[in-house]
């Protein structure tokens, strides 16, 4: 049997989510009628305001980040994001850095959250959704 990667560059192409199933946004810069880059900052700010880095450990600030949608913001509400475009993500980051915020590094955890969160997202049952995505994004 020939790998996935064999498979694809041969022509075949891998499944695709299930119609249905949660997905991320893609496009558009609006949501509600309210720009949704000027309604991302103001929720930014507003979080920074109620969890002051400094005084928030970092464990707890990330359960946080995640539960109020600010992890990736391209992941659909309630699953650590807002449904918001994926070319949004720099205005939720670049706040969180400039205050001193501790975030979980990609670069240490690139298989968790650059793999298995996006295919569990797109692909696991919302047992699995729920079981792994916060602790994924928590390094719990």
């Amino acid at each position: 049997m020939r790998s996935a990667g064999a498979r694809a560059r041969r022509g075949h192409r891998l499944p695709r989510p299930k119609a249905g199933r949660e997905h991320a946004a893609s496009s558009g810069d609006s949501v509600a009628g309210k720009p949704a880059r000027s309604r991302l900052r103001h929720c930014v700010a507003e979080f920074l305001r109620a969890h002051p880095p400094a005084a928030t450990g970092r464990q707890a600030f990330l359960r946080a980040r995640f539960d109020a949608g600010l992890a990736r913001v391209h992941y659909p509400e309630g699953r650590g994001g807002k449904g918001l475009p994926r070319t949004l993500q720099p205005e939720a980051d670049r706040p969180f850095a400039s205050a001193g915020a501790l975030d979980n590094d990609l670069a240490a955890n690139e298989i968790g959250l650059g793999m298995a969160a996006p295919t569990i997202l797109a692909y696991g049952a919302e047992e699995q959704r729920r079981r792994f995505l916060r602790p994924l994004w928590t390094d719990e």
